[in-house]
């Protein structure tokens, strides 16, 4: 018997990874590039299916009461923020994630390449040279930047290890607790770290708590700042950030995740903006890390059939 599972990520569109699918005799594979923010077609197809792998889908109540068939989620990333935990367990609907090792310094690199960005003005020097205008601007030595670092994971972890390297002095806050490291100092809050900072990295999960943690009160005190963001759309009021960003209250932002997403609304909104380097939640895209996560994927798949 082969089990039929639905994929959506769409990394495993990629050739590197759909050679590795074959050797998985068990399963049959359907590809579907999500992400499927289609409540009714999410329903139509996964009524078809015994596991699915998912990306951002949501797979609230809505989506799952009325699916018999499926047995097994396992979420192509490293959180269950968008997976109703507690109607699975009630309908024994078995559920994975990936260890946060998995793809923590990826992230870490494209945060470190966000504040590059940034600091060395290559988004205004692209738009100059697409109007052919020879036009120096002043980039920002790490000796006169300090970076504060919002959260001290696996990702932020590594994040400080490299910006140490490269020069800056760093600072973190923890909402957790305080952690003991060389060349990071720590400050007791968010709003101290962002006082001390000229550069504001978001490296947080997201849950209930922190879900709008940067809110309208918390950005304005980002005046003459800049923020990078490579964790969640939704831990930022994105109106706000517009805004702020649009009036160059806030002086850039790097960002690789949004609210909507792919982005729409007020999210593609911030990403047309002059001073804001905008990726498309691609910081754990490169080949080595999305083979890992694909192969880790299958791995807690055939986990969950083995009856473990």
């Amino acid at each position: 018997m082969k089990y039929k599972i639905l994929v959506t990520p769409s990394a495993f569109s990629q050739n590197f990874v759909k050679e590795k699918l074959n050797k998985y005799k068990k399963f049959s594979f359907t590809l579907k590039k999500g992400p499927i923010n289609n409540k009714n077609k999410l329903k139509r197809l996964l009524n078809n299916f015994d596991g699915v792998i998912i990306g951002s889908e949501i797979l609230d109540i809505s989506t799952l009461k009325k699916i018999k068939k499926l047995k097994s989620i396992v979420r192509f990333g490293t959180s269950y923020e968008n997976i109703d935990l507690n109607y699975c367990k009630k309908k024994n609907i078995k559920v994975y994630k990936l260890k946060k090792t998995i793809n923590s310094n990826a992230v870490a690199l494209h945060n470190l390449t966000l504040i590059l960005c940034l600091t060395h003005n290559i988004k205004k020097q692209i738009i100059y040279s697409n109007l052919n205008k020879w036009e120096r601007c002043i980039n920002l030595d790490p000796k006169n930047i300090k970076i504060g670092i919002f959260g001290m994971g696996n990702t932020g972890k590594k994040l400080s290890k490299m910006l140490s390297k490269i020069g800056y002095e760093t600072y973190y806050y923890s909402r957790k607790s305080r952690i003991n490291l060389k060349n990071v100092k720590y400050v007791s809050s968010l709003k101290k770290l962002i006082e001390k900072s000229d550069i504001l990295s978001i490296n947080i999960t997201s849950n209930l708590s922190t879900k709008n943690i940067l809110n309208s009160k918390t950005l304005k005190l980002l005046k003459n700042k800049y923020i990078i963001n490579t964790s969640r759309g939704d831990l930022i009021d994105e109106k706000t950030l517009f805004n702020l960003l649009k009036s160059n209250y806030i002086l850039g932002a790097g960002l690789d995740v949004y609210s909507n997403e792919p982005s729409v609304g007020i999210s593609a909104k911030i990403r047309k903006l002059k001073n804001v380097i905008g990726t498309p939640h691609n910081a754990f895209f490169d080949k080595n890390t999305i083979t890992k996560m694909a192969i880790s994927s299958i791995n807690l798949m055939s986990k969950s059939f083995n009856g473990k």
